[in-house]
């Protein structure tokens, strides 16, 4: 086991760290998260008006989010702050 264990390690690709070296991922701070469907069903949320911000175009549009019963599991269990 020990020797095949060995033969996939050999074969794995060499990656390059993803934290940056001098951050303390300790500190508080802002964190952008995103979470996939599968097939990107729209089921964690449903956008119920925008707020215009009257800049241009619209593009500034604030969208109003009303979470779906599993957005809001998601949002108490895996998104709290004792998790992250």
């Amino acid at each position: 086991m020990t020797g095949l264990r060995l033969i996939f390690k050999a074969e794995l690709p060499k990656r390059k760290p993803t934290r940056m070296h001098n951050f303390d991922y300790n500190s508080k701070g802002a964190y952008f998260i995103t979470i996939c469907t599968q097939d990107r069903k729209q089921i964690l949320s449903k956008i119920a008006k925008s707020y215009d911000q009257s800049v241009g175009d619209g593009a500034h549009d604030i969208p109003k989010t009303v979470l779906s019963h599993y957005g809001k599991i998601v949002e108490k269990y895996i998104l709290s702050t004792e998790n992250i």
